[in-house]
C-alpha cells in the first residue's frame, strides 16, 4: 500500500552525499523522526541502511504517511480492544 502512496524522486548530488547509507537522517529531515527510516527502506525494497545508495528513490509524502500510520494505529487499537473484550480482559491502552 505504501508503495502506491509514494512518489519517485531523484536526489541531487548534494542530497545523495548527505543521505547515502543514512535513511534515518532522511526520515528525520522529512518526517521529524529517525524511527521512520524503516518506511523509506520498505518502499524502496531494502532492509538494511547499507543498501540505501540510490539517486532515485520512492518516498511517501509526509501528510500521506501520517494518514496511513493513523489508520494502521487505529485499526490495531480497535483489534486489541475487540480481542480483550472477547477474552474478558480490561483494555488499558
Amino acid at each position: 500500500e505504501l508503495e502506491d502512496l509514494s512518489v519517485e524522486i531523484k536526489l541531487t548530488d548534494d542530497q545523495f552525499k548527505k543521505y547515502k547509507y543514512a535513511p534515518d537522517l532522511l526520515a528525520y529531515d522529512l518526517y521529524g523522526s529517525v524511527q521512520l527510516d524503516f518506511i523509506i527502506l520498505l518502499v524502496n525494497d531494502m532492509v538494511d541502511p547499507k543498501e540505501f545508495d540510490r539517486k532515485t528513490i520512492k518516498l511517501p509524502y509526509a501528510s500521506t504517511l501520517s494518514k496511513f500510520l493513523n489508520s494502521v494505529y487505529s485499526g490495531e487499537y480497535n483489534y486489541i480492544a475487540m480481542n480483550r473484550s472477547e477474552n474478558n480482559m480490561q483494555t488499558r491502552i
